[in-house]
C-alpha cells in the first residue's frame, strides 16, 4: 500500500485529502486536498485538485492556470468533484475560481478540464453558442475514457432551450472536440424531477445516470430514484433499473458503466429486479444493454445473497468484474466487521485462449523454430501452467510462461511433418490448447567437385571431392558416372564430419580407354531422399612428352642445370605453347627454383629450338636431396603437367636414386 497524497519529495500532505480518481492503468491518481505542501507555490489556503504520477513519483497541481485557483476546487456538496481520463491526460474538476479560464464564472461553481500534457485549462460548463459560463451551479463531472466528453449535473438555464427551471438539476454533456453542449436528461426537469450522477463509456456515447423522472414509459414507480442509460448518438434513454413490479420508494442509484457502454452497475433496494432477491436490503446489480437483463451481483461463491447491505459498484472496462462495498459477513471467507470491499467475477471460468495459427509452419532442414506465442485469459484466473509436445517423440515437457502471457517455442526437428501441441491450464483447471502443423523440408547434400580437370598427358583421373549437408542423423550413398559409357557405379564415401556441417569426402579414380573430353557426374543422396548431383569436365590424354635432358637420375647442385623436353600433339607433331612454366619443387609441391616462363633469354626463360623446349635452371640455392622438375601448361588448347624426379648431389656420382615421373 502506497501513500498517494504526498509531495514530489515524498513528504505527506499537511491537511485533509479526499475523493481519489484513478486512471485505467493505475499510474495516475487525481484527488482533492486542503494540503499546502504538495507542490511549491500553493498559497491559496483552499481545496485544490492534484494528480500523483505513481510511476514517476511526482505530484502536480491541476487547479491552476499559471497560478493557483483563487477559489475552492474539487469539492462540492456531492461526491465525484474530479475525475481522470483512462490515460491520465485529462482531469475534469469543479471550481469556484475566477482565474482558470477567460470570462466570468457568474459567481458559480463551474466544471473545468485540464490537459496535463499541454497544461491548458478549459471551462466545460458553458453555453455552446456563446461560450458563456453556466448561470447556476454545476457539479459531479464525469469524463469519458478518451477524454473527449465531459458530463455533469447543473441547474443552469443557459445551456439548452429545454432547460429553464433554474432549480431542478439536469445532466449535460460537453464535447470538447466539437465544442457542443447538449441536454442528456430531456424530460426530467419538465416534470420537476432531477437527474444526477452521470457516468460515461470510454468514447462518451453511452451515459448512465440517476433520475426521479419518468424517462422511459416502462418506469412504473414515478418519483422513485432510478438508473437510466442514455445513447447520446441515437438520442434514446432506457430504464436500466428495470422492474415489472417495482416497489414504491425502493431507490436505485450509484451507476457505473463499462468501457463499451454495454454494462451498467448500480445499487438498488428494489427486490423485484431479479427473481430470488428476498433480503430486503440494498444489493448491487448489473444491467446488460444488449439483452436488457439484470444480474444480481452481491452474492457469494455459493450464489447466496449478502446478509447486509451492498452499495457503490464500480464496473470493469469489459464488464466482467464488479467492485462494490458491503457490510455483509457472508460474501467471502474472512470477511471483517463493518464495510469491506469485494470483487465479483461475473464470467464463469473459461479456458485460456491461445493465439491461433492456420496452415503449415514451414521450416527447412537444420532451421529451428524460435517463435514467441501468446495466450489470453479474460476471467479471474490468477496463475497458469503450460506444457509442450513437439510431436517428434521427445515427449511432453513443461513450458515456461512469461508475466505478459507469452511463451517461447524453440525446437529443431529432422525433416518430416509434426504436430506441435501446447496446453495452457489456469489455476481453476481449465485448459486451452494449440496445435501447429510443422513441416520440415529436407535439404539435399551439396557436392563439391573441381569444375574442370585437364589431363593433357594422361587418361587417368585421380582426384577427390567432398559433400556437405545441413542435417544430422542421416546416412548417405553416392554414385559416379565417368561419362565414357561404363555406366553409373557406386562411389565409396569417407567418414562423415559432424560439425559445423555433416559432410564426407570421396576419391575418383578412373582410366579412360581413349583420349577425349568427358563429363563426370557425382550424386550423393541422403536417407530422406534428397540428392544433389555435381558435374566435372575432364579433358583426358591426346598429348605426349619426352625428357631429353637431364637423362641421368642425378645432378650436381650449385650449378646451372640444363633442362630439355619435347611435347607432341595428337597428330604426333611438335607443340609450341607459350603458357609453359618450369619449376623445381619439393615433395610437398613447394617451389624451390623458378618459375621459368616462356621467353627469349636462355639464362632466365624457357626457349624453343629444333622441336624442343630449353631452360637453364639455377640450382645454386639448393642443397643435396630429392627434387622434382615440373613442367606445366595452362593455355585453352593445352593444359596439364608432368614431372621428373631427380636427386641433387654435392659431387658427381656420390648419391644415386631411381628416377620418378608423374604426369597429368
Amino acid at each position: 500500500t502506497l501513500l498517494v497524497s504526498v509531495a514530489s519529495t515524498g513528504t505527506p500532505g499537511n491537511n485533509v485529502s479526499r475523493d481519489p480518481s484513478v486512471s485505467a492503468n493505475g499510474r495516475y491518481v487525481a484527488f482533492a486536498s486542503f494540503a499546502t505542501d504538495l507542490v511549491d507555490g500553493d498559497t491559496n489556503s483552499m481545496s485544490d485538485v492534484f494528480v500523483r504520477d505513481m510511476q514517476a513519483g511526482t505530484t502536480a497541481l491541476v487547479s491552476s492556470a499559471g497560478s493557483p485557483a483563487d477559489g475552492t476546487s474539487g469539492l462540492s456538496g456531492l461526491s465525484g468533484a474530479r475525475e481522470i481520463s483512462d490515460d491520465g491526460r485529462y482531469v475534469a474538476f469543479t471550481s469556484f475560481a475566477t482565474n482558470l479560464a477567460a470570462g466570468t464564472n457568474n459567481g458559480r461553481q463551474q466544471i473545468y478540464v485540464r490537459d496535463m500534457t499541454t497544461g491548458a485549462v478549459v471551462r466545460a460548463s458553458v453555453d455552446a453558442a456563446t461560450g458563456a459560463a453556466g448561470d447556476r451551479t454545476s457539479q459531479t463531472p464525469a469524463i469519458s475514457g478518451n477524454g473527449q466528453v465531459v458530463a455533469f449535473r447543473s441547474e443552469s438555464t443557459n445551456f439548452s432551450p429545454l432547460s429553464t427551471s433554474g432549480v431542478t438539476p439536469e445532466i449535460f454533456a460537453r464535447d470538447l472536440v466539437s465544442g457542443t453542449t447538449t441536454l442528456e436528461s430531456p424530460g426530467a426537469a419538465a416534470t420537476g424531477r432531477s437527474a444526477t450522477t452521470p457516468a460515461l463509456s470510454f468514447d462518451g456515447r453511452y451515459m448512465a445516470f440517476e433520475s426521479t423522472g419518468v424517462l422511459d414509459p416502462r418506469d412504473l414507480d414515478n418519483g422513485t430514484l432510478d438508473v437510466y442509460l442514455r445513447d447520446r448518438v441515437a438520442g434514446t434513454t432506457v430504464l436500466a433499473s428495470l422492474s415489472n413490479n417495482p416497489i414504491p420508494g425502493a431507490t436505485s442509484a450509484s451507476p457505473s458503466i463499462s468501457g463499451d457502454g454495454r454494462w451498467v452497475g448500480f445499487q438498488s433496494l428494489d427486490d423485484k429486479l431479479v427473481v430470488g432477491d428476498a433480503n430486503g436490503l440494498f444489493d448491487v446489480f448489473l444491467y446488460d444493454r444488449t439483452t436488457e437483463t439484470i444480474k444480481l451481483v452481491s452474492l457469494n461463491d455459493a450464489d447466496e445473497q449478502a446478509n447486509a447491505g451492498s452499495f457503490g459498484p464500480s464496473v470493469s472496462f469489459d464488464g466482467h468484474l464488479v467492485l462494490f462495498g458491503s457490510t455483509a459477513t457472508n460474501l467471502a471467507a474472512g470477511s471483517g466487521v463493518g464495510n469491506q470491499l469485494y470483487v465479483r467475477n461475473l464470467v464463469s471460468n473459461q479456458a485460456p485462449v491461445l493465439q491461433s495459427f492456420s496452415g503449415d509452419f514451414a521450416l527447412a532442414e537444420s532451421q529451428s523454430m524460435h517463435q514467441t506465442w501468446q495466450f489470453s485469459d479474460n476471467d479471474a484466473s490468477l496463475s497458469w501452467t503450460a506444457t509442450v509436445d513437439y510431436g517428434d517423440g521427445s515427449g511432453k515437457r513443461a513450458l515456461p510462461l512469461n508475466a505478459d502471457k507469452t511463451f517461447l517455442l524453440e525446437h529443431l526437428w529432422a525433416p518430416g511433418t509434426y504436430d506441435l501441441t501446447v496446453e495452457v491450464t489456469d489455476n481453476a483447471g481449465a485448459t486451452g490448447s494449440l496445435v501447429i502443423h510443422v513441416v520440415v523440408s529436407n535439404v539435399a547434400p551439396t557436392v563439391v567437385l573441381p569444375s574442370r580437370l585437364d589431363l593433357a598427358f594422361t587418361r587417368t583421373v585421380d582426384t577427390s571431392g567432398f559433400f556437405t549437408d545441413p542435417g544430422s542423423g542421416e546416412t548417405y550413398a553416392a554414385t559416379v558416372n565417368y561419362g565414357d559409357g561404363t555406366g553409373t557405379q557406386p562411389l565409396a564415401l569417407g567418414p562423415y564430419n559432424a560439425s559445423p556441417l555433416v559432410g564426407g569426402s570421396f576419391t575418383l579414380h578412373h582410366t579412360y580407354a581413349t583420349a577425349g573430353s568427358y563429363s563426370v557426374a557425382v550424386n550423393v543422396t541422403d536417407s530422406n531422399g534428397g540428392s544433389s548431383p555435381a558435374t566435372m569436365t575432364v579433358n583426358a590424354g591426346g598429348y605426349s612428352y619426352a625428357w631429353l635432358d637431364p637423362l641421368g637420375d642425378m645432378f650436381v647442385v650449385g650449378r646451372n642445370l640444363p633442362v630439355k623436353f619435347t611435347v607432341h600433339g595428337p597428330d604426333d607433331s611438335f607443340v609450341l605453347d607459350e603458357s609453359v612454366r618450369v619449376d623445381v619443387i619439393d615433395a610437398t609441391g613447394g617451389v624451390l627454383a623458378g618459375p621459368y616462363l616462356f621467353g627469349d633469354q636462355p639464362s632466365r626463360s624457357v626457349t624453343v629450338s629444333n622441336g624442343s623446349y630449353h631452360v637453364n635452371v639455377d640450382t645454386r640455392n639448393l642443397s643435396a636431396g630429392m627434387y622434382w622438375l615440373r613442367v606445366q601448361f595452362s593455355s585453352p588448347t593445352l593444359a596439364g603437367e608432368f614431372t621428373l624426379g631427380t636427386t641433387g648431389t654435392t659431387a658427381a656420382g656420390t648419391t644415386s636414386t631411381t628416377k620418378s615421373k608423374t604426369t597429368r
